[in-house]
């Protein structure tokens, strides 16, 4: 079986390490955490995960803006956003 890997951006280490723990047993490797989003875009072109996992809001940046930046350059990317955030207008500029 392939294993999926995956970047995690978010600001909060407890998020990552949990977050890395529970998708392990299926098979999906954390490759890095990231917790500074102005490193983001950096960090994804080095370790050329399968999927980013991006906070909505990693420590002042914006995670949407991120993935603005980040379809720019690689427009095949693949991006699971989460957050604590429910408001409709965050979710659909998510969508």
């Amino acid at each position: 079986m392939t294993k999926i890997r995956v970047l995690v951006a978010d600001d909060h280490p407890l998020i990552t390490q949990g977050l890395a723990n529970e998708l392990k047993p299926f098979g999906i490797e954390e490759v890095e955490a990231v917790a500074d989003g102005t490193q983001v875009l950096s960090r994804y072109a080095a370790a050329r995960p399968d999927v980013l996992v991006l906070d909505l809001r990693i420590g002042p940046v914006r995670g949407l803006d991120v993935a603005r930046e980040l379809f720019a350059k690689r427009p095949d990317a693949r991006i699971v956003f989460y957050s604590q955030f429910d408001q409709d207008h965050i979710v659909r500029e998510a969508y």
